[in-house]
């Protein structure tokens, strides 16, 4: 689903389409998801249009399905399941997040068909990167430094009951579980991206904030207000 607005234009990518499609020996369907994406950002980029892309699945976390797991993971595994049921299990608490690790789940980053679907996708996005890819998956704040493909956001802690762990990477600008929150974007007309990170129980101030610029102005320039609180 593609809309334009002004000089923005909002590209939507239903990931899990891509997995399904791999899974089943569908890699016609990748290929031509990945050519529609990457004529979507050519025909953009023709017209002045800068590009911002938003999809469930992340291309990278460092949550729990990008692969980490804190120590509730491994003394109560179950509370991931029913928040109330804090049962102490710590030998199922230390098999679990090994077994994940050895045996992911298709919805992981390192799972071989997310691995593949992630790298058609970067793929696409690499001749006219997006200013943004946003997403969400992992139920943290995060925003990552997607290198030449631009900034990541992953906006999934919309509820502070459905939290699950985040730690920093060597790509982490902001990383933050336990209380509820959300980003805003907005879009100057210069061209200017201004991501924020509200923290809803501090009102409208964003906690974190940084502003990417055009792709033809050189580097990024960030401004953190408050760096990672797990």
């Amino acid at each position: 689903m593609t809309r334009d607005f002004n000089r923005v234009r909002i590209v939507a990518v239903d990931i899990e389409a891509w997995l399904r499609g791999h899974r089943s020996g569908g890699c016609t369907l990748i290929d031509n998801v990945k050519k529609n994406m990457k004529d979507l950002l050519a025909s953009a980029a023709e017209i002045g249009l800068h590009v911002i892309v938003v999809g469930h699945h992340p291309l990278a976390s460092h949550g729990t399905h990008g692969g980490f797991y804190d120590w509730q993971d491994y003394l109560f595994p179950l509370t991931r399941i029913a928040s109330i049921l804090w049962l102490q299990l710590p030998v199922i608490g230390s098999v679990y997040p090994l077994v994940r690790t050895i045996l992911p789940a298709t919805q992981d980053l390192h799972s071989p068909d997310y691995r593949t679907v992630r790298k058609a996708l970067e793929e696409a996005l690499s001749d006219n990167p997006p200013l943004l890819y946003a997403a969400g998956h992992d139920h943290s704040l995060q925003v990552l430094d997607g290198g030449p493909l631009g900034c990541y956001a992953v906006s999934g802690l919309g509820s502070g009951r459905k939290q699950t762990p985040v730690t920093d990477g060597p790509d982490t600008m902001f990383a933050r579980a336990g209380k509820a929150g959300f980003m805003v974007v907005g879009f100057w007309r210069d061209g200017k991206l201004l991501l924020s990170v509200i923290d809803v129980s501090n009102g409208t101030s964003p906690i974190f904030f940084t502003w990417d610029r055009p792709r033809n102005l050189q580097a990024s320039v960030f401004a953190e207000v408050n760096h990672t609180e797990a």
